[in-house]
């Protein structure tokens, strides 16, 4: 077996290096910033595009909008930021950008003028990043009395028209609510129409989250509904989807009230046998019952039938208590295949999220990312959230988001750090990764395993192998428990240590300011034994 994996891992490893492109696992100071965001991704045959926000000092005022251009190793071909004489710009991770039917870029940008409340910008450019049209939308709030809070939803119909979503809140009754709007090819606004919460004291928001073109002559709206006031076990929190016409009138709505904590209806996407998927979260109280006890939350991936009842529910991840875990978009791979991007929160982490996940409901694959502390003894809390993914020529993936870690010492700037995360068609920084998969290897034949049943044993990845800067390292155990990662020097010394608490997933490990030579990573679990010894050279 152990040869056969041997061979398997040299061949992907040949496959991977002559045919694939580059894995990628890198943060960003765009411009000079402190502070750094990709919010979504496009990728084509020759490059990839990200949108994105970079400032410094924070503070939306100062906030510029980028477009990039990357090649496939990841550094910076070609940097363009979308600027206003009089308006700070946010491109961010709710209103993904996307390529339009002549070929350009279209994204809902957060705009913020001084004295005056957030509102929206419509902003469409070449590939080149030149910007063909910018449009503000001030009447989104002078004549709705309406404050914008996040842009949601920006799509196109097959007349070049779009449909667009934010989420707003009213300056008079407080309310949130959704602004559903149409523009024309020129970014011309046709019409807005506003869908509110009931009252301050029942469901006071109703909050976009994701719009699908359904057919047509309809739209479906995806929002969470929610009760937010009163203590943690009167709050309410509900999946609610709107049926709407072209011409923004409502048609039928639907509400699923079994779900008291579902907290988002992200990546809507229209399935093959005219269903909808949705991801996002879930929320549970703990302790039940308790007034003031906490609401704890995981992953969950919803499939609806073609007449909008549930077909299937995926809950993903352990239970949390944090609100800053889920699901935040889906992409289709095929009609029967999708991969779901997001963040989960670990007991040390916050780490990347990717989901491999078909029609039926079942998990293929799941993988996580994060980067451990670069000096021992670092006690800042690791925040890593991917926004957006999407396909590259090679089959892999690529992911957007942001990185908050890692403060002066050691060069690394404060604050937040944009992200780029670059995997193959498993999701593998490390090749061979999906040998860990249950359904990736199968034995050619029954074995008899009643004289001498096999030891399994966690399998772990070190690459590259040797390393210069960067390590990736994967762990998997076939049941997880916890575990503590050690890296020793030929000396024996300990120079890098991490706990282990999430499975499935990949550990960016900066061995920048480690001397060339040998070194080994050992992993023990609990209870002090060893689960695997891997040498690797430091160059």
């Amino acid at each position: 077996m152990k040869q056969f994996i041997s061979i398997l891992f040299l061949q992907l490893l040949c496959w991977f290096h002559c045919y694939g492109q580059p894995t990628i696992n890198e943060r960003y100071v765009v411009n000079d910033a402190v502070y750094s965001i990709f919010g979504s991704v496009i990728v084509t045959d020759s490059c990839y595009y990200v949108a994105g926000i970079q400032t410094s000092p924070i503070g939306l005022n100062n906030f510029g909008s980028s477009l990039i251009r990357m090649n496939f190793d990841g550094t910076i071909d070609d940097f363009n930021e979308i600027a206003n004489d009089t308006l700070a710009i946010g491109f961010y991770g709710f209103s993904p950008m996307f390529k339009t039917l002549d070929g350009n870029f279209a994204q809902l940008a957060l705009a913020k003028e001084t004295d005056f409340p957030y509102t929206y910008l419509f902003v469409k450019m070449t590939p080149q990043g030149d910007t063909l049209l910018t449009k503000y939308y001030p009447q989104f709030f002078l004549e709705d009395a309406n404050n914008g809070k996040n842009p949601s939803t920006l799509i196109q119909n097959s007349d070049s028209s779009y449909f667009g979503l934010i989420h707003i809140q009213n300056d008079t009754n407080f309310l949130g609510g959704v602004t559903l709007f149409r523009l024309d090819k020129n970014g011309e606004l046709l019409y807005r129409k506003n869908f509110y919460g009931i009252s301050l004291g029942s469901y006071n928001t109703l909050r976009s989250a994701s719009m699908v073109r359904y057919s047509d002559t309809t739209l479906v709206i995806g929002c969470a509904y929610r009760k937010d006031y009163g203590d943690n076990d009167e709050k309410r929190h509900h999946t609610k989807l709107l049926v709407v016409d072209t011409l923004g009138n409502l048609i039928d709505e639907r509400t699923y009230w079994e779900d008291t904590l579902a907290l988002d209806c992200y990546g809507l996407t229209k399935t093959a046998d005219g269903g909808l998927l949705y991801c996002g979260r879930i929320g549970r109280y703990y302790p039940e019952g308790a007034g003031l006890g906490y609401i704890l939350y995981r992953g969950q991936i919803v499939k609806l039938n073609a007449d909008f009842t549930v077909d299937w529910k995926l809950y993903i991840g352990d239970y949390i208590a944090s609100i800053w875990v889920g699901l935040r978009n889906i992409k289709p791979l095929s009609d029967t295949e999708f991969v779901a991007v997001g963040y989960n929160v670990s007991s040390t982490d916050k780490v990347g999220w990717l989901i491999k996940f078909n029609i039926d409901g079942e998990i293929i694959w799941e993988r996580k990312y994060v980067k451990v502390p670069h000096f021992e003894g670092e006690t800042n809390y690791a925040e890593h959230e991917l926004y957006d993914v999407d396909i590259t020529p090679d089959g892999g993936f690529v992911m957007v988001g942001q990185a908050t870690n890692y403060y002066e010492d050691n060069g690394y700037l404060p604050g937040q750090k944009a992200w780029l995360v670059k995997t193959n068609s498993y999701g593998c920084l490390v090749p061979g990764c999906q040998i860990n998969d249950i359904s990736a290897v199968k034995p050619p034949v029954e074995l008899d395993t009643t004289k001498n049943p096999p030891v399994k044993e966690p399998i772990t990845w070190l690459y590259p192998n040797p390393a210069s800067t960067s390590l990736f390292y994967y762990h998997h155990q076939d049941n997880f428990q916890n575990a503590t990662a050690f890296i020793f020097n030929a000396a024996g010394e300990v120079v890098q240590k991490w706990e282990i608490t999430e499975n499935d997933i990949t550990y960016d490990i900066d061995i920048s300011q480690l001397p060339a030579g040998n070194y080994y990573l050992r992993v023990i679990n609990m209870l002090g034994e060893p689960l695997q010894t891997e040498r690797f050279v430091k160059i």
